[in-house]
């Protein structure tokens, strides 16, 4: 074949050996007849096989074309090849990926895998074992502060007719850090979704923005509003001293490819493939430096319709290769704030954990599971009665009854501010100013139920199940804030704002459906915490938020729903703040009121032949006093000599019934005078 055949059409041999023969080559004025990092890139070939063969080529020594010379050189396959073939020059560094155990001297050619990963691309260190790669995790030291300052900031712009102009730029740390690539693969898709098409603009046929020409803008004013990737350009590279246009690699299969999305108003790009896709500069061009406002642009979408997905892009930090970070944040349209994906935080993601954190983004390892042999986070065990951390009253209900009435809910109702319905506030009252509430539970012992039929109202602007997004700077703004329903112990807002407090934390079991997170962040219709794992919202003992309010009580819940409510709550709470006397109170409620203080069920001695039977007990306490032995009543008396309980007869000697002292003696014939 010819030269551009074989280039072509997927030859399996070049031999150029005519007269004539053949040559690619560029004029001695051109910039790349330089060499860049002290050589020229000639040719690339991808095959399955084997390669070898010969290449000549002309040099002009330090630019001279009088003073060219001509090199003919062989080769086989990888390595460094001279015309004397008398010297192996490649990388002798054997930790290298492009090790040439053949080379003899080194040329300073070897290529070494970036952090974390082998030579074939694979991640080698995962240090927590989260299936996240080091160099990914902000969860690593080391890596947390990089990741997190690395942020995505959509911005958008009303473009008129065209719809809306989203551009998009990453937050550098330093003014020296270089941004390398955006990319896709099947291990990090990126995606596009712009359901109603792109806008692209006839007068840049390219992908990136080398075809806004900023001297037609004035002529073709909707050129400017042209959707097309970049790395840190709005123009040709031309108009940029030192940039470079990006280049693009890209998997064939794709539908779309990349450049066709940005050239024929594509609707939806998904890059997930194997080999996948990515727009980058290389580490030279003046365009991987951030700019004067310490970003990057990598994109710009014009469209009509919504947009939302996912990009990946790799940053050098520090513009030094080895310590690459690679980034996947996602969006939808503007960000709101101009702040981007918000910082990844570290914490537990095992719901079933004792220090489970639903606000964490990204797993730290740090997950600590109940101790066997406990029955929950706080090492409490089982009793008798199968209640965790109980101390056998459960199985008496008259010894619940008396700790109801000790410390009975309270359920105040009052119409909502700044939406429909009613909010229900759950407040436990204390006996003590120094007692301490400790947690909010539920277990197949003793069921947590909050049945709300209609749905409950959760606030968008609180995005916690608890009280710490109840910020009270919003109420003015955003009044329906107020209304928001949020577990709590104690707290109506952040703990941030109370000395002391700790936001209530969360345990529960996975399968409950829901969860008591989802429940209070998605307008749950039924909570039932009842499985053998069940589900808690709690804090430590030592946590200010323990004690009662002013009032006396503790808040515990905040619902606000436009229809019934009724359910039960479980609380345990440390008399006197003493922890080893904590009782577990039981309480069934039904819309607004006072429960637990007045018992349903009324405790006493039932048994009938007891001195203290009760005629009104339900349930007997276990209080019943039986006559001693000896006596004849409950008031400790005895047989007088008559056998009359108590009586004051001392001795009937004749056996007649009647007492000594009360005898009169006479003619007892009716007969006789």
């Amino acid at each position: 074949p010819s030269v551009s055949d074989y280039f072509l059409t997927g030859g399996t041999g070049l031999s150029v050996t005519t007269f004539t023969g053949a040559s690619w080559y560029v004029l001695n004025t051109a910039t790349n007849a330089l060499p860049t990092d002290g050589r020229w890139l000639v040719a690339q070939i991808t095959t399955a096989g084997p390669i070898s063969g010969t290449i000549n080529y002309q040099v002009f020594p330090l630019g001279v074309g009088a003073d060219q010379v001509q090199v003919t050189v062989g080769f086989d396959g990888a390595g460094s090849f001279s015309q004397e073939d008398s010297l192996v020059l490649g990388c002798t560094d054997v930790g290298a990926c492009n090790f040439n155990p053949d080379a003899v001297e080194d040329d300073g050619s070897c290529e070494f895998p970036p952090y974390a990963y082998d030579c074939g691309g694979n991640c080698i260190l995962d240090e927590d074992g989260d299936g996240i790669c080091d160099n990914q995790d902000p969860c690593v030291p080391g890596q947390e502060e990089q990741v997190s300052h690395y942020l995505l900031v959509v911005e958008e712009y009303n473009v008129g007719p065209l719809g809306t102009t989203y551009r998009f730029y990453v937050n550098a740390n330093n003014a020296t850090d270089k941004l390398s690539a955006v990319f896709g693969n099947d291990q990090a898709p990126l995606v596009i979704n712009t359901p109603e098409g792109i806008y692209n603009d006839a007068f840049n046929s390219s992908w990136n923005a080398s075809g806004i020409n900023p001297a037609i803008l004035p002529v073709f004013p909707d050129l400017a509003y042209d959707s097309y990737a970049t790395i840190g350009l709005e123009g040709p590279a031309a108009g940029v001293p030192g940039a470079e246009d990006p280049s693009l690699v890209q998997d064939a299969t794709l539908s779309p490819t990349v450049s066709e999305f940005f050239q024929a108003g594509g609707t939806n790009l998904n890059v997930n493939t194997l080999t996948g896709a990515s727009w980058y500069v290389l580490n030279t061009a003046s365009n991987a430096l951030p700019d004067e406002d310490g970003r990057w642009l990598i994109a710009q979408i014009t469209t009509t319709g919504s947009i939302s997905g996912t990009l990946n892009y790799q940053v050098f930090p520090f513009g030094n290769g080895a310590d690459q970070v690679q980034i996947t944040r996602s969006f939808g349209g503007i960000d709101g704030g101009g702040g981007g994906d918000p910082a990844p935080s570290c914490g537990c993601m095992d719901e079933t954990a004792c220090n489970y954190n639903p606000e964490a983004t990204n797993d730290d390892g740090s997950c600590v599971d109940v101790e066997p042999g406990s029955c929950d986070c706080l090492g409490n065990v089982l009793d008798d009665c199968g209640v965790c951390g109980g101390d056998g009253s459960s199985c008496d209900p008259c010894a619940a009854a008396s700790q109801a009435e000790a410390y009975p809910l309270t359920v105040e109702a009052a119409p909502a501010a700044g939406v429909d319905g009613t909010v229900y506030r759950f407040y436990v009252n204390a006996q003590d100013g120094s007692d301490k509430i400790s947690a909010v539970f539920g277990s197949d012992a003793g069921a947590l139920r909050l049945d709300t039929p209609e749905g409950i109202f959760n606030s968008s602007f609180n995005s916690s199940w608890n009280a710490s997004g109840m910020n009270p700077a919003l109420f003015a703004v955003v009044p329906e804030l107020v209304d928001d329903s949020y577990a709590t112990i104690g707290l109506d807002g952040p703990a941030a704002l109370v000395e002391g407090a700790v936001d209530p934390s969360v345990v529960q079991d996975a399968n409950l459906e829901p969860t008591i997170t989802e429940y209070f962040t998605t307008g749950g219709t039924l909570l039932e915490v009842g499985t053998i794992v069940g589900g808690s919202w709690y804090v430590l003992n030592n946590a200010t938020n323990t004690l009662p309010d002013e009032d006396g009580r503790w808040l515990v819940a905040q619902v606000t729903t436009t229809g019934d409510i009724s359910g039960t709550l479980n609380y345990q709470v440390f008399p006197l703040g003493v922890g080893i006397d904590q009782i577990q109170v039981s309480i069934d409620f039904d819309g607004a009121g006072t429960f637990g203080g007045d018992p349903e069920f009324a405790c006493g001695c039932t048994d009938e032949e007891a001195c203290n039977f009760d005629p009104e007990a339900t349930d007997d306490d276990g209080s019943c006093e039986f006559v001693q032995e000896g006596t004849c009543d409950c008031d400790g008396n005895v047989l007088d000599a008559l056998g009359v309980c108590g009586g004051d007869c001392v001795s009937d000697d004749n056996a007649n019934g009647v007492c000594d002292d009360e005898e009169i003696a006479g003619c007892m014939i009716d007969l006789a005078c």
